[in-house]
């Protein structure tokens, strides 16, 4: 696994896992054990932008975790 991360966040806990494949990068991110979503990239760029996204999402307090 290239990253793994568990975030705490409101009584809840956001898993982010990223995983090199074949054909490039899976993104998975989880709340509570649960996949909520999933990104495959071959860009190495595109991976960092989705870890962007989910920090701001977390920080700003827009990550849904109502599943």
């Amino acid at each position: 696994m290239v990253i793994d991360r568990h975030i705490p966040l409101s009584g809840h806990v956001i898993h982010l896992a990223i995983e090199q494949s074949a054909v490039g990068w899976e993104i998975r991110e989880e709340i509570d054990s649960t996949i909520v979503h999933v990104e495959h990239h071959n860009d190495w760029q595109r991976v960092e932008w989705a870890v962007d996204r989910l920090e701001r999402e977390v920080r700003h307090g827009r990550l849904d975790t109502h599943h």
